[in-house]
């Protein structure tokens, strides 16, 4: 193994499985990939905006933090 690998893997591996002691915290990302995927198909679409125009686009939309 690598040095760097073996010194970052030292360094974080308190935090390498939290995930699984917060209890709301979903096993997969499926979820958020998906909608991800949304909004690559709409902008995607909407391939003439200019950025200012695509992040309107992206924002107009609620997403899960917004519950």
């Amino acid at each position: 193994m690598p040095r760097s690998a073996h010194y970052t893997l030292k360094r974080n591996i308190a935090y390498l499985f939290t995930y699984e002691s917060i209890e709301y915290l979903p096993k997969t990302n499926n979820g958020l990939e998906s909608e991800f995927a949304h909004l690559k198909t709409k902008l995607r679409v909407h391939s003439g905006l200019k950025l200012k125009n695509k992040i309107k686009v992206g924002d107009s939309r609620p997403t899960f933090l917004q519950l």
